[in-house]
């Protein structure tokens, strides 16, 4: 007999791949080398993304929803494996009090920093023990936003590969090298790739309105205690954004993206694309245009 496509012809969700997704879920996933992907908005990003997917979970009324249809569309033109959850499983297996209906599991993406490359101007985000994930997956999400070319994650740091920082980051770190290294290891690669490191920092002055380094990285600090200071004493500016409506700090999400935004301009200025990610789908097009094909 021929087997059904869509969820019709999908596997039912079995006793190891829910083993697999509460790991996932939970603080040993990076020794099972996979994460999980939860929601549309994220999967879809996943999808537009060149990174191999192992398996999607979907509920049975997934396609319910126009936008849902469309999803389920796409993955079987992909052609990815579906595997099918009933509302209880989703439940069980879901990082969200309220599951969305998809999740994808794809095996870990850990590039090394002599990987991240590129030619010209722009800059690196440096995340140092930034321990929210939120914070991470928004930073990263910013970055990404913004063209930025890379993140690095320090030791210390959230796992950007987490099912919350994941969702936080709405599939940015689909679109741009996340890696993770040691100070010792940043440095280095800083000084041979000729990267100017900028320190966010509370004794800094203003970000340089026109002098803003040809290849720069930003390191934004842990939220209690900011950049540690090996790193603080290696940068060759520390910055800081006025306050003149009186508050003593910012979330370290909203100061960092602020700040990547004022450093970005001189190099993406409003109007120019940007820079272009190769690991995105070059068919994909951009966030604009698939709204505006949604709403068509």
């Amino acid at each position: 007999m021929e087997r059904k496509g869509g969820i019709q012809g999908a596997a039912r969700l079995g006793r190891g791949r829910k083993s697999l997704l509460r790991k996932l879920q939970g603080r040993r996933r990076a020794k099972e080398g996979r994460w999980v992907a939860e929601g549309p908005r994220v999967v879809e990003e996943l999808l537009r993304s060149r990174l191999p997917v192992d398996f999607v979970v979907v509920s049975r009324d997934l396609g319910s929803s126009p936008a849902g249809a469309r999803l389920l569309r796409r993955l079987e033109e992909v052609g990815v494996e579906l595997v099918v959850a009933d509302d209880g499983e989703m439940r069980e297996v879901a990082g969200t009090e309220e599951p969305q209906g998809v999740l994808a599991v794809a095996s870990e993406v850990d590039p090394a920093l002599s990987e991240i490359q590129w030619e010209g101007a722009g800059g690196v985000l440096v995340l140092d023990r930034v321990q929210d994930p939120g914070n991470v997956g928004t930073l990263v999400r910013t970055a990404w936003a913004l063209g930025v070319h890379a993140v690095v994650a320090l030791d210390g740091t959230s796992d950007p590969w987490s099912a919350k920082a994941l969702r936080s980051s709405a599939g940015g770190a689909f679109h741009l090298p996340v890696a993770r290294a040691s100070v010792d290891e940043l440095l280095t690669w800083l000084a041979s790739a000729g990267i100017q490191l900028l320190a966010a920092d509370s004794s800094g002055g203003p970000p340089p309105e026109e002098s803003v380094p040809a290849r720069w990285a930003l390191v934004v600090g842990n939220e209690g205690s900011g950049v540690r200071p090996r790193l603080l004493n290696a940068a060759a500016h520390r910055v800081q954004l006025p306050m003149p409506g009186g508050a003593e700090s910012l979330n370290a999400s909203v100061a960092g993206s602020i700040l990547l935004y004022l450093l970005s301009r001189p190099h993406h200025p409003i109007g120019s694309s940007g820079w272009e990610s190769p690991w995105a789908d070059p068919g994909a097009g951009s966030s604009v245009e698939r709204d505006q094909e949604r709403e068509s």
